[in-house]
């Protein structure tokens, strides 16, 4: 898994990557406990993202805006990851995790 996060963050910037993000935030039921890594690469990144999680064998879910989706609130403990490749919303979560 070192090896994976590695390659993640030489593929996009460290601040697009968060570790145990409630999904409550990114779903428009604002229900969902963590995920494990949640990613908002950008357009140009996304490609090369999805070909890292092939090689690494890492599941993932590329989500949009969050609409119909639900997420237990014990949310996701498996290797799942969200990728979201929005650029307002990724710039406004980025924003909001700063303050």
């Amino acid at each position: 898994m070192k090896k994976f996060e590695e390659a993640l963050w030489n593929l996009t910037e460290e601040k697009r990557i968060f570790k145990e993000e409630p999904m409550a935030k990114h779903t428009t039921f604002r229900v969902g406990g963590p995920a494990e890594y949640y990613l908002m690469p950008d357009r140009k990144e996304l490609p090369e993202v999805i070909r890292c999680c092939g090689e690494y064998q890492i599941p993932y879910l590329v989500i949009g805006n969050g609409s119909n989706l639900l997420v237990s609130d014990k949310g996701m403990r498996k290797q799942a990851w969200y990728i979201m490749h929005d650029y307002y919303n990724a710039q406004k979560h980025i924003y909001d995790n700063e303050k």
